[in-house]
């Protein structure tokens, strides 16, 4: 559990979840409005590059018909459109109030004679051209590059290689030194991309010290392993979530629906309440709609309010 949140069977930290229950209960709920504004001036997200909030509180905000003028945006700050508030303000606007339309309007202005109006989209730098140069060069050079070159050539070496289905792969994800040099960044990419080609190398890295090695083969356990690994992945699971490692858990709860391993329905069930990351009820979800809990309907329910847009597609495929 998240120490910077609130108990999670609370609607503050529902809401700060972003949980559709937490959404359903504010509806009806006398101090929803200043909880809401609440999460929106502080941004709970765990990931704030990944998870999705904004649709949400603006959502409520109009439901409980608070005025957008009680949302913390500063239209004079040119840099207010890094926050959440803002987020939620551009949300709202789109969403028909008219309030929240002439607030973005007024920031717009402000930051057009600052000169901090949005960037234009730059094109790209070369990434895709190195990427066309690798694909059309031998393994064998790939596998020259990938060892001894500098840095840059050794990434898209390396992915490339990945891509090809090389098992060479492996063997530099064992290489000692090119992960001291930095190697983890890349190689853990393309190791990955094997796919089952990976699996029995992976299953010798389960009880390495190296704890990256480790980790990559868990994961390759966990997306190509059979049904023998599921008790395996459940205690990997357990041990991810009392780590707070919440991208992790994805993995492993996709891994336990895949395997249709029932008796981690507590453990999935107790993440889904509990978890600050809301991205990974997605996961938490496709799992326990695998493993076809008794009740499924109440998490149906109440996906259909998630913050996260994926999470609700996978509730409606799954009515």
């Amino acid at each position: 559990m998240d120490d910077d949140l609130a108990d999670p069977g609370s609607l503050l930290g529902q809401l700060q979840r972003g949980r559709g229950r937490g959404v359903q209960r504010a509806l009806d709920a006398p101090d929803a409005a200043p909880l809401v504004l609440g999460c929106v001036a502080d941004d709970p997200r765990w990931d704030r590059q990944t998870e999705e909030r904004a649709d949400c509180y603006a959502r409520l905000l109009m439901d409980l018909r608070v005025p957008v003028a009680d949302l913390d945006v500063d239209v004079g700050d040119p840099e207010a459109r890094w926050t959440l508030a803002f987020d939620v303000l551009d949300s709202m606007a789109r969403r028909g109030s008219p309030d929240a339309n002439v607030m973005l309007r007024t920031w717009y202005d402000v930051a057009d004679d600052a000169g901090h109006g949005p960037a234009a989209p730059q094109p790209g730098r070369g990434a895709g051209r190195r990427a066309h140069a690798l694909g059309m060069w031998t393994t064998d050079d790939l596998r020259r590059v990938a060892r001894h070159a500098t840095a840059p050539l050794r990434l898209w070496a390396t992915r490339e290689l990945g891509r090809r289905r090389d098992t060479v792969v492996l063997d530099l994800a064992e290489d000692d030194a090119l992960r001291a040099d930095g190697g983890h960044a890349w190689l853990a990419g393309a190791t990955l991309d094997l796919g089952a080609a990976a699996l029995p190398r992976a299953r010798t890295w389960l009880e390495e010290p190296d704890p990256w090695l480790r980790s990559i083969g868990r994961a390759i356990v966990a997306g190509h392993g059979d049904r023998p690994d599921a008790a395996a992945v459940l205690t990997w699971f357990d041990g991810a979530v009392a780590d707070g490692d919440w991208c992790r858990t994805e993995v492993y709860a996709d891994a336990l629906g895949r395997l249709g391993h029932r008796p981690a329905l507590p453990a999935l069930a107790r993440a889904w309440e509990v978890t600050p990351h809301s991205r990974a009820r997605g996961s938490y979800l496709g799992a326990l709609v695998r493993l076809r809990p008794g009740d499924l309907s109440s998490y149906l329910a109440e996906a259909a309010d998630d913050c996260e847009p994926a999470t609700r597609e996978r509730a409606a495929g799954a009515r």
